[in-house]
């Protein structure tokens, strides 16, 4: 009988290991939004299972479906948030997304909006968020004096707030890097990108993606 042949374990069997279980995760959250709808819950409760959805879809590479689900729980949020918190999250999600796809304009205007709903709950940690999201909107039209302002004070924030994560005081330091570079101001630059590098390289794995990232900005 003919046998099957082994395939060895590597690269490309993780990848397919991995991406199966993006699709099981999205599977998953779309089931419980049929229920859900099913069940005819409350909007703030459908609002936040929109809101998973739309990570599950993000997380799969499903950019279009994630953005549909992000607007649908945008729409739910403003009828069923009663602080604008939560409203805030989907619009930082949604202008995360609509700048990674170019829509900027429409980025910046649902990230200033984030932020204005942050600065009246007095959140210095999400304040902070908006501002490194602002910084990566500013870069991406060469406005680098902007930039670097947003990036400075997100930078500033995350080393002082026990809260931040270790992907928010990094993200923000390559922004102030690259805003750095954008301004011609290389001196500058090259030792806030080489300390970033530095703790994620201590911080993360050597091959983790941040790690190569940081690297090719520094380069």
């Amino acid at each position: 009988a003919q046998q099957t042949p082994h395939v060895l374990p590597g690269p490309a069997s993780d990848a397919a290991s991995v991406h199966q279980k993006l699709l099981d995760a999205v599977a998953a959250s779309e089931a419980m939004t049929r229920k859900a709808e099913q069940e005819h819950l409350p909007d703030l409760h459908m609002a936040r299972i929109y809101w998973n959805l739309a990570m599950s879809y993000e997380d799969a590479g499903e950019i279009g479906r994630a953005e549909a689900a992000l607007v649908h729980a945008e729409t739910l949020f403003r009828r069923s948030d009663t602080n604008g918190g939560e409203l805030a999250e989907a619009l930082d999600g949604l202008a995360i997304l609509n700048g990674a796809t170019g829509k900027i304009s429409a980025a910046e205007k649902e990230e200033l909006e984030a932020l204005q709903l942050r600065q009246k709950l007095g959140n210095r940690l999400t304040m902070a968020r908006s501002w490194a999201t602002m910084s990566a909107l500013m870069l991406k039209q060469k406005k680098f004096d902007q930039a670097r302002a947003f990036a400075q004070k997100a930078a500033d924030e995350f080393a002082e707030n026990a809260g931040a994560t270790f992907r928010d005081k990094l993200s923000a330091r390559y922004a102030l890097g690259m805003a750095l570079c954008g301004q011609k101001d290389y001196a500058t630059a090259v030792p806030v990108l080489k300390s970033a590098v530095a703790d994620a390289r201590s911080e993360l794995s050597v091959q983790s993606a941040p790690v190569g990232i940081g690297e090719f900005l520094l380069g």
